[in-house]
């Protein structure tokens, strides 16, 4: 008789019942709402395809961490609040196991919503294919790091989705658009790099910044996602049983 995997069982224990989730559910008509008011817009002439690229900035920063913030709370917040994570705690499971697999599934299912969105935006606007590797990597690596920050703002919190928005509206994104090397502090100054997304305040001095390479942008990105899942897992291994299940 063969072992249990501890993977698969991880894995199908989280897609079995993130179904009836209230922030799969908001994602899912959010992505079906914009896409449909875009091309409704486009095709009636409402949208120019000039305001498309436009568009394409807004879902990567700050739709893509906005749609984090929602769906972080998938990979842990939902199991251990309508108790889903007994069976594959007390199955042949670690935690650790438990919080690298929902967290991993967790932004790959982001990915996949935001690749179908700019996928979309680029056979409307015409925008040149040339890019679209780099920026899938951008969508990949920025679902992982903000999904993992975000989780572990819902580890910490049970209002997890309030403290994320405020945290990246009123730090992540502010700083990221300043001109000043403080920027290089901000997920979302990366995230705009790798996804060629260029923007920041317009201020009266005239300031040579030296800009994050790509390379830098994207192992940033991916060192942010393992520290975060790293503290994500530590926490969620030393949680009381009770509030688990």
């Amino acid at each position: 008789m063969s072992k249990p995997n501890p993977v698969a069982i991880a894995f199908w224990s989280y897609l079995a019942p993130i179904s009836s989730s209230r922030a799969l559910k908001w994602i899912v008509l959010s992505v079906i709402g914009i896409l449909g008011m875009t091309l409704i817009g486009f095709f009636t002439g409402i949208i120019e395809q000039e305001a498309l690229a436009d568009l394409r900035a807004v879902a990567i920063v700050p739709g893509l961490p906005v749609a984090a913030a929602l769906l972080s709370e998938m990979a842990l917040r939902d199991g251990i609040t309508h108790r889903t994570l007994l069976y594959p705690i007390l199955g042949p499971v670690s935690r650790t196991t438990l919080a690298i697999i929902r967290t991993t599934a967790t932004a790959l299912i982001l990915s996949a919503f935001a690749l179908s969105t700019l996928i979309v935006l680029h056979v409307l606007s015409g925008r040149s294919w040339t890019n679209l590797p780099q920026e899938l990597v951008a969508i990949v690596l920025g679902s992982f790091a903000y999904v993992c920050i975000f989780g572990l703002v819902h580890m910490w919190s049970k209002r997890g989705l309030v403290v994320a928005l405020a945290l990246f509206g009123i730090f992540d994104h502010s700083i990221g658009l300043l001109p000043f090397a403080i920027r290089k502090l901000s997920p979302s100054y990366y995230l705009r790099r790798l996804g060629d997304v260029e923007e920041t305040l317009q201020i009266p001095i005239a300031i040579d910044m030296e800009d994050a390479s790509m390379i830098e942008s994207a192992l940033i990105l991916l060192l942010i996602a393992a520290v975060a899942m790293a503290i994500t897992a530590f926490l969620f291994r030393r949680k009381p049983l009770g509030e688990l299940c």
